[in-house]
């Protein structure tokens, strides 16, 4: 885990076994069931658990997250998380200096190598079949970014880590690569809440991160344009506090 201060590579499972340990502290009832439907009330909301379990409550805060869309290439997934990543700005720095690779549908890749050039002068473009526009060439050559526009096949490698990215017919040495392909909501609830949702695919939420249905909260990738677990706490406790107020205008705080 990067981008959090304090917390610099940490491993997001020593990270989230830490922050439940304080939650318990705390004196939180935890409840691990998944949670598959939560339906609107006059005085709130009902949610019910796989095993058919109910739970009342006056607000919901929705931090159920973003799944990536892998590239469907053979042997992405295998190297998923230890050498192909989907944002530089969590998992560049190690990688500096080193070459890199960014792979998406077109103007997908050469805009994601153009910030990966930030990180390495070695960058290549994936565009996986796609061609790139004329009026992209012109800096992309300026930057020194090699542009592949033939299908990407497969990749090469060992133990989780990129050597090579296969291409029809050719072959080109990587030592990391970054997706962009695109990200969907991880869970249905927010949908079924009827919640307003941007071109994005993020839940809309404003500043005290409410959504567009009222005592719906949401916060976390779900909700968010920067994908860093940082941003994603501060906009957990931004969502808390606004929480925490309408409580207790509305009397219901002991």
């Amino acid at each position: 885990m990067h981008n959090y201060l304090g917390m610099e590579g940490v491993s997001p499972q020593a990270f989230s076994e830490k922050a439940w340990e304080e939650v318990r502290d705390a004196g939180t009832l935890l409840h691990s069931e998944r949670i598959t439907d939560i339906v609107p009330t006059p005085e709130g909301f009902l949610a019910t658990d796989t095993k058919g379990s109910t739970w009342f409550a006056r607000f919901v805060l929705l931090a159920t997250g973003l799944v990536d869309v892998l590239p469907a290439v053979e042997g992405v997934e295998a190297c998923y998380g230890t050498s192909v990543f989907h944002c530089p700005y969590c998992d560049g720095a190690p990688w500096t200096d080193r070459a890199l690779g960014a792979i998406g549908p077109g103007a997908s890749a050469t805009g994601l190598a153009i910030t990966l050039r930030g990180w390495s002068r070695n960058v290549t473009a994936f565009t996986m079949g796609s061609s790139v526009p004329r009026i992209h060439r012109p800096l992309l050559k300026r930057l020194g970014i090699i542009v592949v526009e033939q299908e990407v096949v497969s990749l090469e490698a060992l133990n989780g880590f990129v050597a090579a990215v296969r291409t029809l017919g050719d072959k080109h040495d990587i030592d990391a690569l970054f997706f962009n392909t695109g990200t969907r909501q991880a869970s249905p609830i927010p949908a079924r809440l009827g919640c307003a949702f941007a071109t994005s695919g993020a839940i809309k939420v404003d500043a005290q991160q409410r959504t567009s249905v009222p005592g719906v909260y949401a916060a976390g990738d779900a909700a968010l344009y920067t994908h860093l677990v940082s941003v994603a706490a501060a906009e957990g406790a931004k969502a808390a506090i606004a929480m925490n107020k309408a409580l207790m205008v509305s009397g219901i705080v002991r």
